[in-house]
């Protein structure tokens, strides 16, 4: 077991995302670079114009998502995204907001190796055991960029979301 793998998954001391800095608001002429950095004002604004605009309007949905971090576990650099999502159910339910608490990880291509690859692949259903422990389905897939999972869990309201943020942080990867 690696000395990565036994640490307590702490998003304070996680190393960040390389391209951090870049997505913090460096100046930038790439175009397609700009509008990854849309400004959170912007997405506020929406919010402001509601009441602004001819007829009856409301909020349908909100994500929240916290900057992705890097974790090492079986010698492999993992980039965990977690996220909370709020949705009105329109049709059924319209007063009803489903709240899930979520979480990807991914990572470049496996080794080709057999070594590195089995622990890998015993890492990932580690993890998945560990967070279906706390409630959350998902499951692990590959992508043409490398191994990929979707885990989350739904919530009685957007005040159990802190909770979940926190289990989710003292989470062993």
């Amino acid at each position: 077991m690696t000395r990565a793998m036994s640490q307590q998954y702490d998003f304070s001391q996680a190393r960040k995302n390389p391209y951090a800095r870049r997505l913090k608001g460096t100046k930038t002429n790439d175009p397609r670079q700009r509008s990854k950095n849309a400004r959170p004002e912007a997405l506020t604004a929406l919010l402001r114009l509601a009441s602004g605009l001819p007829g009856a309007w409301h909020t349908s949905a909100s994500n929240i998502a916290m900057q992705p971090v890097i974790v090492r576990g079986a010698e492999i650099d993992w980039h965990v995204h977690l996220h909370a999502y709020a949705v009105r159910s329109h049709l059924t339910h319209p007063r009803k907001v489903e709240v899930t608490v979520g979480l990807t990880i991914s990572a470049d291509p496996l080794p080709l190796r057999h070594a590195p690859r089995a622990r890998a692949k015993e890492w990932q259903l580690r993890i998945a055991d560990r967070l279906a422990a706390l409630g959350y389905g998902g499951s692990w897939g590959q992508s043409p960029d490398g191994p990929f999972a979707h885990f989350k869990k739904g919530l009685r309201s957007v005040s159990c979301v802190p909770a979940a943020i926190r289990r989710l942080q003292r989470v062993r990867f």
